[in-house]
């Protein structure tokens, strides 16, 4: 499996992304995102699109307020994820 890098802030939101999704069976808000780790809408949607060019998340293009999306495999994928 090849590794992926990941900045601070890029993990940050991952880890926020995988716990959200644990939790209530769906995904953030952009806003829930931002208001949750100290930044902007515009920051947390630009980190998201960072996370979906490497494949660890999906983006819906209509205008639904939860625009984070996780296939099948991605669900499989985040529950094996264990975090410190």
């Amino acid at each position: 499996m090849n590794k992926i890098y990941f900045s601070e802030r890029k993990l940050d939101v991952f880890k926020f992304i995988t716990k959200y999704f644990k939790e209530n069976e769906y995904t953030p808000t952009f806003a829930e995102i931002a208001k949750n780790l100290g930044f902007t809408r515009s920051r947390a949607n630009a980190i998201v699109n960072d996370l979906v060019k490497i494949g660890l998340i999906d983006k819906e293009t209509d205008a639904s307020q939860r625009k984070i999306r996780l296939s099948k495999n991605q669900i499989n994928i985040l529950n094996k994820l264990k975090f410190n």
